[in-house]
C-alpha cells in the first residue's frame, strides 16, 4: 500500500496539506492490551488520503506461536491502514485514542513519510519485537527522531526518566495479576537509570515525551486532541502501592503463629505457599534462557527457587526436608544481599521470601523433632 508514495512520485514533493501526528491509543483489557499502542497517521485533505502507519501486527495462529511468545522470539509486522476503519475498531473496543499534531517542516514530512513507506514494503515489514526496547513505540519515536535528524534523541538524552519498573507497575496496575508477576519477573536491568530517549519505550511515555519536547526553540506538539473518547481508566500518575507481598508474609507469618500447634492448620497455608512459590522459582529461572532481556540479574530467582518444590516432596522425610529447608534459607539470604548489592526495587519481596523460608525451616525443625 503506498498511496502517499503515489502522491510524491506525481508531485516530486510533500503536498502543502499533508499533516503528520502521532496517535496514542490508551491500553484495553486483553494482556497483550495493557500499554496501549502507538501509530502515526499521514493525511492530505486535498488529496483524500488518510492513512495510519504502526507496527504492531502478529498473528497468534503461526505455528509456534505460545513457545515463541515465552521465548521472547516474537517476529511483529510494520503495516499502513485506512484511518477511519482504524479508529472506528478502537471506539468499538472503548479505548481511547489521543492525536498530536507534530510541527514538522515539508523536508522532514517527506523524510518520515519516506522511513514509513520503506518499512512497510515486503522484505522490511517484519521485525525481531522486544517488550521494552523494540516495540510499537520504539518505532515511532525512532521515525520521528530519523525525520528530525537525530534532535529528538538529543533533546530527550538530556533529560532524565523513570527506570522500566516504574511504568510496568503503573500501566499494569488495572490488572493486579499482571502487575505483581511482572514485577517478580522484573530483574535489575529494570531498576537501571534511564533518560526520557530509552524512557519513551510505551505509548504513553512516547507521548508525555512528545508532548513536553521543544526541538530548536519550538514546541514539537501543536495541537493535541481527543479522537476517540473513552470511560476506561487511564494509567494513574504513579505506580501501585508495593506491600502486597509484604502482606501476605505477614498473614502467613500470623497464621503460623496462632496455630502453630496444629500442624493441619499451619500445612493448610504453608504447602499451597510453597507450591506457588517453586512455580514462581520455574518460571524466574525459565525466563533466564529466554530473550526477555529485562527478566536478567533477578535477585527473585535465589529467593523464590524450584528448590520449594523439592520440600514439599520432602516433607514425609524429615531429615532431607531440613537439609532443603536450610538451604533455602541460604539461597534467600543470598538473593537479599544480590538484590541490595544490584540495586534491584525488590524488597517486599525480599521480604515475604525470608518470612516464608523462616516458617519452612521452624516446620523442618519442628517435623524433624516430632
Amino acid at each position: 500500500m503506498l498511496l502517499l508514495a503515489v502522491i510524491l512520485s506525481a508531485l516530486g514533493r510533500v503536498p502543502d496539506d499533508v499533516e503528520i501526528s502521532l496517535l496514542t491509543m490508551g491500553p484495553g483489557g486483553q494482556l497483550w492490551e495493557s500499554a496501549g499502542h502507538a501509530g502515526i497517521r499521514v493525511r492530505s485533505h486535498r488529496h483524500h488520503r488518510d492513512l495510519v502507519y504502526h507496527w504492531g501486527v502478529f498473528d497468534y495462529t503461526r505455528p509456534g506461536f505460545a513457545p515463541r511468545f515465552i521465548a521472547g522470539d516474537l517476529r511483529y509486522s510494520t503495516i499502513a491502514v485506512e484511518t477511519l476503519p482504524y479508529l472506528m475498531r478502537y471506539q468499538g473496543m472503548g479505548r481511547e485514542v489521543v492525536e498530536q499534531d507534530l510541527d514538522l517542516s515539508p523536508v522532514q514530512r517527506e523524510a518520515l513519510i519516506g522511513w514509513m513507506e520503506d518499512a512497510i514494503q515486503p522484505e522490511n515489514r517484519d521485525y525481531d519485537y522486544r517488550l521494552l526496547t523494540r516495540n510499537c513505540a520504539t518505532k515511532a519515536r525512532d521515525a520521528i527522531d530519523h525525520a528530525l535528524d537525530g534532535r529528538l534523541r538529543e533533546a530527550l538524552q538530556a533529560r532524565p526518566g523513570h527506570p522500566a519498573r516504574f511504568h510496568t507497575r503503573r500501566l499494569s496496575r488495572p490488572l493486579p495479576h499482571l502487575w505483581l508477576g511482572a514485577d517478580l519477573l522484573l530483574g535489575a536491568v529494570a531498576d537501571r537509570p534511564v533518560d526520557a530517549w530509552a524512557e519513551a519505550m510505551t505509548p504513553v511515555t512516547l507521548h508525555d515525551a512528545v508532548a513536553a519536547v521543544q526541538i530548536s526553540g519550538s514546541p514539537l506538539v501543536r495541537r493535541e486532541r481527543v479522537l476517540v473518547p473513552s470511560d476506561r481508566t487511564r494509567p494513574l500518575g504513579g505506580p501501585p502501592p508495593t506491600w502486597p507481598p509484604l502482606a501476605a508474609a505477614l498473614g502467613i507469618a500470623a497464621w503460623a503463629a496462632v496455630f502453630s500447634r496444629r500442624p493441619r492448620a499451619l500445612a493448610a497455608v504453608l504447602l499451597p505457599a510453597a507450591l506457588l512459590a517453586g512455580g514462581a522459582g520455574l518460571a524466574l529461572w525459565g525466563v533466564w534462557a529466554t530473550a526477555h532481556d529485562y527478566f536478567q540479574y533477578n535477585a527473585n530467582a535465589l529467593i523464590f527457587s524450584p528448590l520449594w518444590l523439592g520440600l514439599v516432596a520432602a516433607w514425609r522425610r524429615p531429615a532431607l526436608a531440613l537439609v532443603l529447608a536450610r538451604a533455602g534459607v541460604g539461597l534467600a539470604a543470598l538473593g537479599a544481599v544480590v538484590g541490595l548489592a544490584q540495586r534491584q526495587d525488590n524488597l517486599p519481596w525480599v521480604a515475604l521470601g525470608l518470612i516464608l523460608h523462616g516458617l519452612a525451616l521452624w516446620a523442618a525443625r519442628g517435623a524433624g523433632r516430632g
